[in-house]
């Protein structure tokens, strides 16, 4: 395997597929979630990845500049 591959299990679209299909089998044998359950699971899932996406903004804006390689300045 190449520097650059990864086996196919780490894949995030393989995952995202497994966990689909998952959804699905579960489904069709009738596991279900209550109406209580979804929302707070929902509410919690909000709250997340409103945390993650506000973390990896400010992660990736202290990246970019370390990895700038220009100062920051008055433009020309």
């Amino acid at each position: 395997m190449n520097e650059q591959s990864k086996p196919w299990w780490q894949s995030k679209a393989i995952i995202g597929a497994v966990v689909t299909v998952g959804a699905v089998i579960f489904g069709f044998f009738g596991v279900t979630i209550d109406e209580d359950t979804k929302s707070v699971m929902i509410n919690e899932a909000e709250a997340i990845i409103s945390a993650v996406v506000i973390i990896v903004g400010a992660v990736g804006s202290v990246w970019g500049r370390i990895k700038a390689d220009k100062k920051i300045g008055k433009g020309e």
